[in-house]
């Protein structure tokens, strides 16, 4: 996530979609240009709830991914292993099989909620 005040950069990172769309939500739709609006609605029918990015999140602190793959796991959400080996190949990194595990059951858990 790059947070940028006038032109110049403040802070760089990655933000997942619950993080976008906690700042977009709180902007008046007034103050936002057209990218930005597209952006909202984007996420707004995307987005997973909050308690799913939490325990997401919560598990993905604890393994030693690189943030690009974390956030790209936590946009994605996958539901099935294959989807999870993919996204980790995409950087050519692995993670144990009870990690693995432990992410799909956390988040299959939390979308038939």
């Amino acid at each position: 996530m790059m947070r940028m005040i006038g032109k110049e950069a403040k802070e760089k990172g990655y933000a997942n979609i619950e993080q976008v769309y906690e700042i977009l939500k709180s902007r008046k739709p007034a103050e936002m240009k057209y990218e930005q609006q597209v952006v909202l609605d984007y996420v707004t029918k995307f987005k997973a709830n909050k308690k799913t990015y939490q325990k997401v999140s919560s598990i993905l602190e604890s393994t030693e991914l690189p943030e690009s793959i974390k956030s790209k796991i936590l946009e994605i959400l996958p539901m099935n292993e294959p989807l999870l080996k993919q996204i980790l190949a995409s950087e050519k990194i692995s993670l144990d099989d009870e990690k693995r595990a432990e992410l799909l059951k956390a988040i299959n858990e939390t979308r038939e909620a």
